[in-house]
């Protein structure tokens, strides 16, 4: 398997694992909290829903970025590349990450 396939993988993989992640994440206290959202005003939701819009939104990137990606075409490369970069910031594990896709989308490009 070529590098740029491997980055492609990983992308795709990371945004499935996002989606996984934010639905646990929304649905816990929506489980959790049940008797205090009912009585809860709707402003106080735009938050939550703010979230949610975010993870849905970068899920669906990552995804369409791996599938670029793994078809090797170029704009896909230069988007894993800045959300590589973006990675980078969740140290430990999202540097390691970052720096994984990094080297796969620069060096393994031209395969």
């Amino acid at each position: 398997m070529r590098n740029y396939e491997k980055a492609g993988r990983l992308f795709r993989i990371l945004g499935w694992l996002s989606l996984a992640f934010g639905a646990i994440a929304i649905a816990f206290p929506l489980f959790t909290l049940s008797s205090e959202i009912s009585q809860a005003p709707v402003s106080s939701f735009i938050p939550l829903l703010s979230l949610v819009v975010i993870i849905v939104l970068m899920s669906i990137l990552q995804l369409k970025v791996g599938a670029a990606i793994k078809e090797h075409k170029d704009w896909g490369r230069i988007a894993g590349i800045i959300l590589g970069c973006i990675q980078l910031i969740g140290f430990p594990i999202g540097t390691i990450i970052g720096a994984y896709i990094l080297w796969c989308l620069i060096k393994g490009w031209d395969e």
